[in-house]
C-alpha cells in the first residue's frame, strides 16, 4: 500500500473512531436525561403519596365526626361500648390504608431512584467502552496501513479471561 492509502486508512480509522465516541455520547446523554427524569418521577410520587395520605386522613377525620354524630344523634354513649369499638375499627383501618399509601409512593420512589442509579452507570461504562473502542479503530488503522516498522498487520480485540479488554497487534511487529 502506498503512503497516501496508508493516510488514507488511518483517517478513515481516526474519523470511525470519532463517530463511534460521539454516538456514545449521545446514548450517554440521553441515559443521563432519563436518569434526571426517573429522580424528579421518584420525587413527585413521594410527594403524592404523601398529599393523598394527607387527604385520607382528612376523610378519616370526618368519617369518624360523622359516625360520632349519628351515634350523638341517636342517644348513644360514644365514649363506651359498641360505638367506641366501631371507631377504633374505623381508625385502625384508616391507619392502615394511609400507611400502605405511604408505603407504596416510598417503593415507587426507591425503584425510580435505582433505575436512576443504572442508567447513569450505564452511560458512564458506554463512554468508557467507546474510548476503548476508538483506541481499538485507531490503532488497527495504524497497524493495518504499514505505517508502523514491519508492514502491516492488524488489530484484535477480546476480553480476557478475568474479563478484562485484551487489544493485541498480529502481524508486521510480531
Amino acid at each position: 500500500m502506498g503512503p497516501i492509502g496508508a493516510v488514507l486508512m488511518v483517517v478513515g480509522a481516526v474519523t470511525s473512531a470519532i463517530g463511534g465516541i460521539a454516538k456514545a455520547n449521545a446514548q450517554a446523554n440521553a441515559q443521563e436525561a432519563n436518569a434526571q427524569i426517573n429522580m424528579i418521577q421518584a420525587q413527585e410520587a413521594q410527594f403524592a403519596a404523601q398529599e393523598s395520605a394527607r387527604l385520607k386522613r382528612i376523610q378519616l377525620t370526618r368519617l369518624i365526626g360523622k359516625q360520632r354524630a349519628g351515634y350523638a344523634r341517636g342517644g348513644v354513649k360514644i365514649t363506651e361500648g359498641t360505638s367506641l369499638l366501631v371507631e377504633d375499627e374505623t381508625l385502625e383501618e384508616g391507619q392502615r390504608d394511609i400507611d400502605l399509601t405511604l408505603r407504596s409512593g416510598a417503593v415507587e420512589s426507591t425503584i425510580l431512584r435505582h433505575q436512576a442509579h443504572l442508567l447513569r452507570k450505564s452511560a458512564k461504562r458506554g463512554r468508557t467502552s467507546a474510548i476503548l473502542g476508538a483506541f481499538s479503530t485507531v490503532l488497527g488503522g495504524v497497524t493495518s496501513s504499514g505505517i508502523l516498522p514491519g508492514g502491516g498487520g492488524g488489530l484484535t480485540t477480546s476480553f480476557n479471561s478475568t474479563g478484562g479488554f485484551s487489544p493485541r497487534i498480529v502481524g508486521g511487529m510480531e
